[in-house]
């Protein structure tokens, strides 16, 4: 209900001019039960998104240890993104330069990129058994990211032919998992 009540008032007068308080006015409910949900006025772009994302540690971690970590990446966003099929886009995707407001959601979504990049370092730090600031780690973890990214917004500009996001997420996904199936840690000099 609050997402709905954001969209329509974020299409009439623009996201900078709505309020929170607009929008819990139009939804019928309290600032308090906006914040319940929401910490910010953005995040009622990601509801399903954050939801699939917080599903990315459990599926990592569910991967087979023999998997390479771009290989079980692939794997794991594929898992989280198994419900959104083909209807779903989030409406930021469709309605990004309708809002008139891009600075705001570029950071919620940065801030999305950043959280998603740290778990997935994490994960091919403990995968391969290196430190998390290798240079291993920071390459997979921000490819993969970016592919990510580029896949949904890919996905969002289909139109009503789009496939489901997981089968967006795999193509661009599945070059860098080949790419990166021997990319081993290695001993760089100080100097390069």
């Amino acid at each position: 209900m609050l997402e709905e009540s954001a969209f329509e008032l974020f299409l009439e007068q623009g996201y900078a001019k709505t309020s929170i308080e607009d929008i819990t006015r139009r939804a019928g409910v309290s600032r308090n039960t906006f914040f319940n949900y929401f910490d910010l006025k953005s995040d009622v772009f990601w509801v399903e998104i954050d939801r699939a994302l917080g599903l990315l540690p459990e599926k990592l971690a569910l991967t087979e240890s023999s998997l390479p970590p771009a290989h079980a990446i692939v794997e794991a966003f594929a898992d989280c993104t198994a419900e959104l099929g083909s209807g779903f886009v989030p409406w930021i995707l469709t309605n990004f330069e309708a809002i008139g407001e891009p600075n705001e959601l570029l950071s919620s979504a940065f801030s999305r990129f950043n959280s998603t990049t740290r778990v997935l370092k994490g994960f091919v730090s403990q995968r391969l058994n290196i430190p998390v600031d290798s240079l291993e780690c920071q390459v997979i973890a921000n490819t993969s990211v970016s592919a990510v990214a580029a896949a949904a917004v890919a996905w969002g500009k289909a139109g009503v032919s789009r496939a489901p996001l997981q089968s967006y997420l795999v193509h661009a996904l599945a070059p860098l998992a080949e790419g990166y199936a021997h990319f081993r840690a290695i001993e760089l000099p100080r100097t390069i």
